[in-house]
């Protein structure tokens, strides 16, 4: 049995018994996540573990998310294909191609050269042109400021919300993040109405990497 096929196997079965089984059932998520090979992302050593229920070692420290939390993290934001997504940690960049495949336009931040190198390789290999790939810390790039986004996805957690974060959400935007500290974190996703309110829902809980360069003393929500 060659290892395309393994490896197709291994993805049907991941569909079934982590992502179905954990609530995601959203068809174009499920559609997105069968369509984009997430072995393309990772080096080829673990390749083989692309679809196991677990988070693998991309390089610098960093860990790829579960597929059942990029599962639910998708299914919670509902990305609609004219919205503008920001994705704050590129990582390995499978999360930023199905965002791409769901939505009009992705902008995605890493503060590691590599890990956008690598990312823009791969989008361009699934013929993706919808994206714009920065190296850049987010705290940074909040203070520009320049525009808001209909989705903000961030992939590593946070100790709690930074109001400035939320001032980059459009009218009737969605963000997922995940808030606290190990060993208890938990799966938020603040959604923006057309006055303006913002309401926060607790979705999960989950414990994954901190996000990078955090400030110790910025202002917070919790």
């Amino acid at each position: 049995m060659s290892s395309t096929v393994d490896l197709s196997a291994a993805k049907e079965k991941m569909l079934s018994h982590q992502l179905r089984a954990w609530g995601v059932q959203n068809p174009r998520v499920l559609e997105v996540i069968r369509k984009v090979p997430k072995e393309i992302f990772l080096n080829k050593d673990i390749c083989p573990l692309a679809y196991s229920d677990t988070g693998l070692d991309i390089g610098n420290n960093q860990f790829s998310l579960a597929p059942k939390i990029v599962g639910r993290i998708l299914e919670a934001v509902n990305i609609g294909t004219r919205d503008d997504i920001l994705e704050i940690g590129t990582g390995s960049g499978y999360l930023s191609a199905l965002a791409a495949e769901l939505g009009f336009h992705i902008t995605s931040l890493d503060i590691h050269k590599n890990f956008v190198e690598k990312t823009r390789v791969a989008l361009s290999s699934l013929r993706l042109s919808n994206f714009h790939l920065l190296q850049s810390d987010i705290f940074e790039y909040i203070k520009e400021k320049n525009k808001v986004f209909d989705v903000i996805i961030l992939t590593g957690s946070i100790p709690a919300m930074i109001p400035d974060i939320l001032e980059l959400l459009n009218f009737n935007g969605r963000l997922f993040a995940i808030i606290g500290h190990k060993p208890a974190m938990n799966a938020c996703l603040w959604s923006k109405g057309s006055c303006g309110a913002i309401i926060k829902t607790n979705l999960f809980e989950t414990v994954v990497e901190p996000l990078e360069n955090y400030p110790v003393k910025e202002k917070f929500l919790l």
